[in-house]
């Protein structure tokens, strides 16, 4: 067996000094022996969290601890380098094929799929690969460097812990994604955005007992941006802090006016994002709109990702806690039994939890699916919590969830999202 010596400082770690004459040396030696070799962007996915919750020194550790993992998985003429904060860049030399570029890639995958132990704390870890190739990319080291990067950032887009490997057309899709930028700039300043809403239905009689409130886009061109498209972007930007203050203010003067103008109430769901929460003048802005609507916080649940939940930063969970003390409700989104959330909902009074349409669709098609399904119902019962099946869009689905006590739907089974006008008719016509 192989003895790697460990980092034990950051500074041991070579940064990017250098790099483009190692990677000179290597592009002479590969002409010469017709071989191949691979530039991987190695990035850590959500360090800042990192930083601001465990504090600077826990997130040098953490990066030590990274370097340290991805040199043990390295050959001896393999080469790493820390391109930024928490970035790095690995040559994997002398390929004769990619079949073991393959297998690089899966045993460093694999090697983060256990957490990292820093202090006594136990800090999950997932990392984004971009790849590019010599020769097949490009025999220039600035332009290898850059492309695997540019991977790398597709990789995020995707939703993180994935491997992309370069291509040139991702170059016009670099162009599309920061003319999306501006256009998504342009269409807050604009007021472009409008909120449709799904209904929440009980199977048992078929009345209507709440909606979530989804964002859609008027593209002034009448182009088609899918939500799942822009609303990563947004992420990225933080563009979404601006856009959820939006909904959030929508959403509060339309439950204003269905309660004035027609004496109608109902409970709806509007989701939040990690960058809003981290925001320590979240809560005054909440407070704000709910005493300029006179909202009465029981009627809104707010939705977050199970990864909002495990995050490691403070003002999350600050921002979680003052929103559940308000009285407002609380949804775990595509909920999937991760040890943090229960940890938490164990110990806060979260009041929702929704099944991912991925596992809806695997009703009567995966057996695995109907039985995380089935676990998932069962903890919502033994947790006396509310439990919300998304996505379901079919007879046999309804009928399973039925049959294990699952009656809240969502889904286009009983509605696609609707404007305010069309919702509105909905309601009229299902409460005759």
């Amino acid at each position: 067996m192989k003895r790697v010596e460990s980092y034990r400082h950051l500074s041991d770690i070579p940064s990017m000094n250098g790099l483009y004459n190692k990677m000179n040396e290597i592009i002479r030696d590969a002409s010469e022996h017709r071989s191949k070799f691979a530039v991987l962007c190695v990035d850590l996915d959500d360090f800042t969290l990192i930083n601001n919750s465990l504090g600077n020194e826990t997130g040098d550790k953490v990066l030590i601890e990274i370097a340290n993992r991805l040199k043990t998985i390295m050959r001896h003429y393999d080469f790493l380098v820390r391109q930024a904060d928490d970035e790095f860049i690995m040559l994997l030399t002398h390929l004769e094929s990619y079949d073991y570029l393959d297998q690089i890639v899966t045993r460093i995958q694999d090697s983060f799929r256990s957490p990292i132990s820093i202090d006594g704390k136990s800090i999950a870890i997932t990392i984004s690969i971009g790849i590019s190739l010599y020769p097949e990319h490009s025999s220039k080291p600035e332009e290898l460097t850059q492309f695997a990067n540019i991977a790398m950032y597709f990789s995020k887009s995707t939703g993180k812990r994935a491997c992309t490997t370069f291509n040139h057309n991702m170059n016009d899709d670099i162009d599309i994604k920061q003319r999306l930028v501006k256009e998504l700039k342009t269409a807050i300043e604009e007021k472009q955005f409008r909120i449709y809403y799904q209904p929440h239905v009980d199977s048992r009689n078929n009345k209507i007992i709440g909606a979530e409130a989804l964002l859609r886009w008027q593209h002034p061109n009448h182009v088609v941006v899918l939500p799942r498209d822009y609303l990563i972007i947004a992420e990225e930007t933080g563009l979404i802090v601006e856009i959820e203050k939006w909904i959030i203010s929508e959403v509060f003067q339309q439950m204003h006016l269905w309660e004035t103008q027609i004496n109608f109430r109902i409970p709806i769901s509007v989701n939040l994002s990690i960058q809003h929460l981290q925001r320590i003048d979240f809560i005054n802005q909440i407070e704000s709109m709910m005493d300029l609507y006179s909202i009465f916080p029981s009627l809104v649940t707010f939705e977050i990702s199970e990864n909002t939940l495990v995050s490691l930063d403070k003002q999350v969970k600050l921002s979680l806690d003052h929103l559940i003390e308000l009285g407002f409700g609380l949804c775990i989104d595509n909920f999937n039994v991760e040890y943090a959330s229960l940890e938490y909902i164990r110990a806060h009074p979260v009041n929702q939890l929704k099944i991912d349409k991925d596992f809806i669709d695997g009703i009567y098609n995966n057996k695995k699916d109907e039985a995380v399904i089935k676990s998932l119902v069962s903890l919502s019962q033994e947790l006396d919590m509310d439990i919300i099946a998304k996505g379901v869009e079919h007879d046999n689905q309804v009928s399973f969830l039925s049959a294990i006590n699952c009656h809240m739907i969502q889904g286009y089974y009983y509605s696609k999202p609707l404007d305010v006008a069309d919702f509105e008719s909905y309601i009229k016509y299902h409460t005759k």
